[in-house]
């Protein structure tokens, strides 16, 4: 038996957006206290450090990172260095033929894992023999 809806008086209502009453939250600081009165402190001011810092260099595939803390120290790293990997093109996951490239040297790895294990059960079965 078919449904049937009746729309009637109703009609199709369209849905509307409310406004959103949401708001961030209040900054409050929860630094130490003074031990006499209670009261908090003075809230640090942020101040931006720009050592120690990472930096990055490609090398071959791999990407190395070096702990630096201080230009002199960025500059004896020599060049190729980088503030992220991001500059390197290095953004996301890997391409489909870099997957396809990393399966493949993967598959090449498991089998030859698996002709390392059949020599040394040959070897061992080889040896149990003799001893017999």
């Amino acid at each position: 038996m078919p449904i049937e809806i009746d729309l009637g008086i109703h009609g199709v209502t369209t849905p509307v957006q409310s406004k959103s009453t949401w708001k961030p939250p209040r900054h409050v600081y929860f630094g130490p206290r003074d031990p006499m009165t209670g009261d908090l402190g003075e809230e640090p001011v942020y101040v931006h450090q720009e050592y120690p810092r990472l930096v990055y260099k490609l090398d071959g595939e791999k990407i190395k990172a070096a702990m630096i803390n201080s230009a002199g120290e960025l500059s004896a790293l020599g060049e190729g260095w980088v503030k992220n990997p991001g500059e390197l093109g290095y953004i996301g996951a890997p391409t489909l033929e870099q997957s396809f490239k990393m399966a493949e040297e993967e598959a090449a790895r498991q089998r030859e894992l698996e002709e390392k294990n059949a020599a040394i059960a040959l070897g061992v079965a080889i040896k149990r023999r003799k001893a017999e």
